[in-house]
């Protein structure tokens, strides 16, 4: 959490801290310029720590598909580095996914270190609905530093396996993304989403929107430019399909460019 804004009133506001299986400490840390103009402070008053456990919460807060418009549905940062996810709203059209003018979720590229441990997002525990899940969202990635988003599950009593990964740079927009989860038949066993944002340094924007979860696996899209994914196609027989760039201009077959970006780093 961080002060949206400077103010001479008292200001309320709620942080989901989640739940921890460790003792942990909580700091207010203030940044004040002492030798600015004018008397500066900051000040903190009347701090409650309320029972949020999953036994009290309600179904809305803690499910998975949530497009951050209202709150974030139970999603919170992670409490292993300083590095934190925050929910904003867009600062210019089109720049949130849902309406071009609500709240998406942003990796702080002003939150220290601006390398090294990434900045968890995690779901509450989930109890799964059907064998097999799919879970959709849509992220951003762009600048020269932007490092690398991966989406992992973690089951009770197994180790974290991770679902997907994208790195660099993927232009100044949204791209959506699917990942299958599955599950044992029977077992019970509830499971916890894991997004992880690891940057190369501070420049560059992070971000999350629209993530939504269905039973059953996921499907090919019915549109698809092969930028970042297959989009769920895959090939039969001896998987003679396979996407590709010519980014490094060494492609053994296919054109020197893609139809989409019209670029050499365009996949086909």
């Amino acid at each position: 959490w961080q002060a949206p804004s400077s103010s001479r009133a008292w200001k309320a506001d709620t942080v989901l801290i989640g739940a921890r299986r460790r003792p942990f400490r909580l700091e207010f840390i203030s940044l004040v310029d002492l030798d600015g103009p004018g008397q500066q402070a900051a000040a903190v008053d009347d701090v409650t720590l309320e029972d949020c456990s999953p036994v009290t919460a309600t179904e809305k807060d803690s499910e998975v598909s949530c497009n951050f418009e209202r709150d974030t549905c139970g999603w919170h940062s992670g409490h292993l580095t300083d590095a934190h996810w925050r929910r904003i709203q867009s600062r210019g059209p089109g720049y949130d996914h849902t309406t071009g003018q609500g709240y998406f979720l942003l990796l702080d590229p002003t939150d220290p270190p601006a390398r090294g441990p990434g900045a968890h997002l995690l779901s509450q525990l989930q109890a799964p609905a059907a064998d097999q899940e799919c879970l959709s969202f849509w992220y951003h990635l762009h600048g020269p530093q932007i490092g690398t988003l991966r989406l992992a599950v973690r089951r009770e009593g197994e180790a974290e396996t991770v679902l997907w990964s994208r790195s660099g740079t993927h232009g100044n927009g949204w791209h959506e993304a699917w990942a299958t989860l599955h599950h044992q038949a029977g077992s019970g066993a509830k499971y916890q989403l894991l997004f992880q944002g690891l940057r190369d340094g501070y420049h560059g924007t992070m971000a999350l929107d629209d993530v939504a979860m269905r039973p059953g696996p996921c499907w090919a899209s019915r549109r698809c430019s092969f930028e970042d994914s297959a989009c769920g196609f895959s090939s039969s027989g001896q998987g003679l399909w396979t996407r590709q760039t010519n980014a490094t201009g060494h492609a053994s077959w296919g054109p020197r460019t893609d139809h989409t970006t019209e670029t050499a780093q365009g996949g086909i």
